[in-house]
C-alpha cells in the first residue's frame, strides 16, 4: 500500500512531501476543503482547524506548506495592499497567527499594512503573532509566543518576547 500512495503522491499529485502526512489528516483536511468549502482556494491541503483569508496575495513556497497541513489553530491573512511571502522550508508550530494588515489608529474603517517577509528556514514557535512589516531573515527561529512587530530582523538569531527582540545568534 505504501509504494501506491508514493506513487499517488509523487507522479500524480505532485506533491511527495504529503508521503509524511498520516493518510487520515490528508482525508479529514479533504472534507473540510473540498465539501464544507473551508479554505477551499487554497491549492493545497490545509489543517481544517486554520484559516486563510487573501490566499491570492501570498507566496508561499510548496517545501513551507506542509506546515499549514499538520499544524492546527493558525489564521493567515493578507491582502491586494499587503502581501505575504513565505520563502522555503518555513516550519510553522500550532497556534500561529500572522496579519498583514490592521484598523487605522483614529479611523476603524481604514486598513493599514504592509508586506511580511519570511526568509528560508525559519521557524515559528506555538502561539506566535507575526504583525504588519516584519521581515525575518533566514535561519531564524522565533520562540513560542512571541509578537514580532514591523522591522526587520536579521537572520540566523533567536526571537522571543513580547515585543519580540533578538535574544541570541544562531552560529
Amino acid at each position: 500500500m505504501t509504494g501506491l500512495l508514493k506513487i499517488y503522491y509523487t507522479k500524480i499529485l505532485k506533491r511527495p512531501h504529503y508521503i509524511h502526512i498520516p493518510i487520515g489528516l490528508l482525508l479529514v483536511n479533504f472534507l473540510f476543503q473540498r465539501i464544507f468549502r473551508i479554505n477551499s482556494e487554497v491549492p493545497f491541503s490545509v489543517h481544517y482547524t486554520n484559516k486563510i483569508r487573501g490566499y491570492k496575495f501570498m507566496e508561499i513556497h510548496d517545501s513551507s506548506n506542509i506546515s499549514l497541513t499538520v499544524s492546527s489553530g493558525c489564521y493567515f491573512a493578507a491582502s491586494k495592499r499587503s502581501k505575504l511571502v513565505i520563502k522555503k522550508n518555513v516550519i510553522i508550530a500550532p497556534n500561529v497567527l500572522i496579519n498583514t494588515e490592521n484598523h487605522g489608529l483614529k479611523d476603524r474603517r481604514i486598513y493599514n499594512g504592509k508586506i511580511i517577509i519570511i526568509n528560508s528556514n525559519v521557524w515559528i514557535g506555538a502561539n506566535s503573532l507575526i504583525l504588519s512589516g516584519a521581515e525575518i531573515g533566514e535561519n531564524c527561529t522565533i520562540a513560542g509566543g512571541s509578537v514580532v512587530l514591523r522591522g526587520a530582523y536579521r537572520g540566523n538569531t533567536l526571537l522571543a518576547g513580547n515585543p519580540a527582540v533578538i535574544k541570541k545568534e544562531i552560529v
